[in-house]
């Protein structure tokens, strides 16, 4: 993959992430123009959700993990910062966190809207979020509407 087109904190950002995860090159998207242009993404399918995707997209000087299911409202979302300060250290960061996803101490959580919320959103049940295992142990069946883990789905 030729990485000429990215800005420079972007590209040894992806530099790092693809060290870590050389599988991912034939992810890696990289628009050469409108506003994205000197940005990155990587694709990734999980195993046990083949329609789901999750991504790793860069922006200017920050990184978004987004997983989406395909159910509105929008995908779970992280945010790393300081990319243009930092391209190796946010590199370990996203690393660090999609290797949590990976082995299960994190997972997505499609929430179920409290009253409030639903008097905001009439159109939708639940929200997408990162959460962690021990948080979704803990509450109880009707908190969630669904539940995901990268490799194996999750059962409570």
């Amino acid at each position: 993959m030729n990485l000429q087109g990215l800005s420079a904190h972007v590209r040894q950002f992806a530099e790092h992430v693809l060290a870590a995860f050389p599988e991912w090159a034939s992810t890696l998207e990289a628009p050469v123009l409108g506003d994205l242009a000197g940005d990155c993404s990587f694709s990734l399918a999980p195993p046990a959700y083949p329609s789901h995707r999750l991504y790793i997209v860069t922006r200017g000087n920050s990184v978004e993990v987004r997983y989406d299911d395909g159910q509105p409202p929008g995908p779970a979302e992280k945010l790393f910062v300081e990319l243009d300060r930092n391209p190796a250290e946010v590199a370990e960061s996203v690393i660090a966190f999609f290797r949590d996803v990976v082995s299960g101490r994190v997972l997505v959580v499609r929430e179920r809207l409290g009253a409030f919320g639903h008097r905001l959103r009439r159109d939708r049940e639940s929200l997408a979020r990162f959460g962690s295992v021990s948080e979704v142990e803990a509450s109880g069946r009707g908190k969630f509407v669904a539940v995901y883990s990268w490799t194996d789905p999750f059962h409570r």
